[in-house]
């Protein structure tokens, strides 16, 4: 199932790196104009399919959450055009749900996931691993 839950919660306090945690979030901050751009090449990986209906349920949960700033653990302070990256799903990369909002200095607005913009005009400022991301699968009756 592709739903996020109406229980996720970013967790600020992270003890292990991004490569391993399944689940994680980064939040960007632009980079001042003398600080150095850095470029990076890879590899484009199309987002995982998921049913539009769905898609549009968890945007617009992701950023009734954003925007009552309830989906962070602990309150925090943004920054105008900061970038939150949210990742999600599955331990196979092919698969993952990947969600991007900005910060415009009053609310965050969905800006669809462009990871490699993020890497290269922002610096990860700070990131963290979620928790109750996706709604549990519910067994069918009859099944286990």
């Amino acid at each position: 199932m592709c739903e996020i839950s109406d229980q996720i919660k970013l967790c600020t306090c992270a003890d292990k790196t991004i490569e391993d945690l399944d689940d994680y979030w980064v939040l960007y901050r632009a980079l001042d104009p003398e600080e150095e751009i850095t470029v990076v090449i890879g590899m484009t990986i199309p987002p995982a399919p998921i049913d539009e209906k769905i898609k549009k349920i968890n945007k617009e949960l992701l950023l009734k959450l954003l925007n009552t700033n309830s989906l962070f653990d602990k309150p925090m302070t943004f920054a105008q055009d900061d970038i939150l990256q949210i990742h999600l799903g599955s331990e196979n990369f092919y698969s993952r749900l990947e969600y991007q909002f900005k910060f415009t200095g009053s609310q965050w607005e969905y800006e669809g996931f462009d990871g490699m913009l993020s890497y290269s005009y922002n610096k990860e400022e700070v990131f963290g691993s979620i928790k109750n991301g996706l709604k549990k699968e519910q067994s069918k009756p009859g099944t286990h």
